[in-house]
């Protein structure tokens, strides 16, 4: 019935009003009626504001739990686990007798990533964060609910008639395709901190070589994926930071002009959307930007 669009700056998140609702949303004083804060997932513009001085329970996954641990040394006590399909009850006084429903549900996005359903005195509010759409996400608890929805807060990122994307199995297809065809080139791959860890397992068990990560990554590892395919030591297959993926590649072919690059991210498809430079990167010798959904 109402809808609220997010990505109006480099933060994601939103404090909603007239609730105790805050998600992603770190600036506590610019919201004291925010009372619960829900964290979708660990990406840097959903967490931005975070730091070791936190001193408010956060609402989220395992994964994203450990995550804050590790990056933000946020406090172990105040790190709340909510487990997908399992509606939890808050109460919103001090006797209980006023209360919320919060049911978290995959957002199949990034490793822990959650979609939130609010249910109260507020009415009903569904709150997706980042998400990735594929036929039979979506359980029938949630779709039983259509067209009884109060508020839908939402990811737009890719909401353009010019962002169509390959399904996930014949996009990792195409990128092991890619370094088959450079068979005797070394291969960079530009990532964001987190994210495309099931692209680089599928990458080594493919080729049989690990993939080499900093050693910052590899700790990210040990709590994303199965650190058993990921080294710190020399490799063909690099991990690099993709914002600056093209100066890196540019630096190692100075010495090894026999390196390519790949940056499997959807970022740079939509160009009625976005104008990004980093789309000449396509015209470099040795090059293979691919694009890919989150």
């Amino acid at each position: 019935r109402a809808s609220k669009t997010m990505n109006q700056s480099n933060t994601a998140g939103w404090a909603i009003p007239s609730t105790p609702i805050a998600v992603d949303y770190w600036r506590s004083s610019s919201a004291p009626w925010a009372k619960y804060f829900f964290l979708t997932h660990c990406h840097s513009d959903h967490t931005a504001g975070l730091s070791p001085s936190w001193n408010f329970p956060i609402y989220c996954s395992k994964i994203s739990g450990e995550l804050l641990k590790l990056k933000f040394e946020i406090k172990p006590e105040l790190i709340n686990v909510l487990e997908v399909d399992e509606p939890r009850l808050f109460p919103l006084d001090k006797r209980g007798r006023e209360t919320m429903t919060v049911t978290a549900y995959d957002a199949n996005h990034i490793a822990g990533s959650l979609m939130f359903l609010f249910q109260g005195y507020f009415g009903t509010v569904l709150y997706t964060g980042d998400f990735r759409y594929v036929p039979g996400m979506l359980p029938e608890s949630l779709l039983a609910l259509k067209g009884n929805i109060d508020l839908c807060c939402f990811d737009n990122t890719y909401a353009d008639p010019s962002c169509v994307f390959p399904p996930r199995d014949a996009a990792q297809a195409d990128v092991l395709q890619v370094i088959r065809n450079y068979s005797d080139h070394d291969v960079l791959i530009g990532l964001s901190d987190i994210g495309k860890e099931w692209l680089l397992e599928k990458i080594a068990s493919e080729f049989g070589e690990k993939i080499r990560v900093s050693a910052d990554r590899m700790k990210r590892m040990e709590i994303i994926s199965e650190s058993e395919y990921f080294t710190c030591d020399r490799s063909r297959f690099t991990v690099v930071k993709k914002h600056r993926a093209e100066r890196t590649l540019a630096e190692v072919q100075r010495t090894d002009p026999n390196t390519i690059l790949i940056v499997p991210s959807a970022i740079y498809t939509c160009t009625a959307t976005y104008n990004f430079t980093s789309k000449s990167m396509v015209s470099r010798e040795h090059v293979v930007e691919y694009l890919f959904p989150s």
